[in-house]
């Protein structure tokens, strides 16, 4: 049985993507995305990027070669999120991982 990671980041939360993406892209609310970011954190997934939506329109991106350090690193992703999170607290948030 091979391990899928976006089963194991996402089991349980809510696909915010109501079709304003592409269906393969998983968004889910601020909440929700800390449970990602934990998950990833836990083992120790790459996260490539953060995309934030708001109200179905881009809002950013944030990728972690802007932070100097590699993609598994949790001082990255935690910052951009807590960055995102200081604009804006309506954010619905998608990552790319592998």
């Amino acid at each position: 049985m091979t391990f899928n990671i976006a089963n194991y980041l996402f089991e349980g939360l809510t696909n915010l993507n109501n079709g304003f993406d592409v269906p393969s892209i998983i968004y889910v609310s601020e909440s929700d995305f800390e449970i990602v970011l934990n998950r990833a954190e836990q083992k120790n997934i790459n996260i490539w990027g953060i995309e934030p939506f708001l109200d179905g329109e881009f809002f950013g991106v944030e990728i972690y070669e802007d932070y100097g350090l590699s993609a598994n690193d949790p001082n990255w992703y935690r910052q951009a999120f807590e960055k995102f999170k200081k604009e804006n607290c309506h954010l619905q948030y998608a990552i790319t991982f592998g």
